[in-house]
């Protein structure tokens, strides 16, 4: 069946608001009832454009926020010099211009909530849009600029993630931006914390 226009559109909003109370809320926290209210519509009518529910609902809006972020990510390193600092800069103003994700959050409690198969289709997304494009800029930067091994880059690309999450909590506690934040926070997972010599 094919949707008219103001179908898609209404379809639109309602992943929109959804998204955004996800993300400030989580998975569990957010009822369709909640989800309704914010719309200013009736819950029942949620059904209309996901017939089988919240689940499905939080399916969708985590799969665009993936393609979006996978389309953003990759466009901002393509950009960026090729050097780790300026891409992981890059990268960073890219995930700050939109809203959190708590990876945290998400992975421990959103995805547990969910059917299994749901779980595994959207944990390969995060794999696919987020973890492994930074991981590769990762990858290339220790062949490119010699830096030392970690063991694995993996656990560079999760940090790197919970640090953008950080700022994102972080910057509501502070004068400073979270652009300035970010770059501090390279820096130091470039430098250490060490006064340099």
């Amino acid at each position: 069946m094919t949707m008219t226009a103001p179908q898609e559109s209404a379809r639109s909003r309602v992943i929109s608001v959804a998204e955004q109370l996800f993300s400030d809320r989580g998975y569990k926290s957010v009822t369709l009832r909640d989800i309704a209210d914010e719309l200013g519509i009736r819950q029942a009518s949620l059904y209309h454009h996901f017939p089988k529910g919240k689940e499905e609902l939080f399916v969708e809006v985590t799969e665009r926020m993936m393609k979006r972020h996978e389309r953003g990510l990759r466009d901002a390193i393509s950009r960026s010099p090729v050097d780790l600092e300026s891409q992981l800069k890059a990268i960073a103003r890219w995930m700050l211009s939109q809203p959190p994700i708590d990876m945290s959050r998400m992975v421990r409690t959103d995805m547990e909530e969910i059917e299994e198969i749901h779980r595994h289709r959207l944990m390969q997304a995060v794999l696919k849009s987020l973890i492994l494009p930074i991981e590769a800029v990762f990858d290339q930067a220790m062949d490119r600029e010699g830096l030392r091994e970690v063991g694995h880059n993996r656990l560079l690309t999760s940090s790197f993630l919970s640090i953008m999450d950080a700022i994102q909590v972080s910057v509501r506690f502070s004068r400073r931006g979270p652009e300035e934040m970010a770059d501090e926070m390279i820096g130091v997972m470039l430098n250490g914390l060490r006064p340099r010599q």
